[in-house]
């Protein structure tokens, strides 16, 4: 028998580290994120303490992969709900690119 899942949410920002396609549903990325700082959802069990610092994998329609201009070392930041217990997924109107992959490069470079 398999657990039940507690439905949660965490809103998160996070780099960029991988965007693969997701041959399990057209239309869809598998964005592989390093997350930096995640905040809590009002009334939803949260979770981020369990994954700052660790890189997680999020799907991501393609239509908010284009608009984001998704590329590795991008910043963005969002509302992301668990659908299995290593697969987490974007909530769409909740996501910004923070900052673009050069600058952040560029960043890592000078220290």
């Amino acid at each position: 028998m398999m657990a039940q899942m507690i439905p949660n949410a965490t809103l998160i920002q996070g780099t960029v580290t991988a965007v693969e396609n997701y041959a399990a549903q057209e239309g869809f990325c598998l964005v592989t994120l390093l997350v930096r700082e995640a905040g809590k959802k009002e009334g939803i069990k949260f979770l981020g303490d369990e994954i700052t610092g660790k890189e997680i994998k999020v799907l991501i329609n393609e239509g908010l992969k284009k608009k984001l201009l998704l590329q590795p070392l991008n910043m963005i930041a969002g509302e992301i709900k668990k659908v299995a217990p290593f697969l987490w997924r974007a909530v769409e109107d909740t996501w910004q690119r923070v900052s673009a992959g050069k600058r952040s490069a560029a960043r890592s470079v000078k220290k």
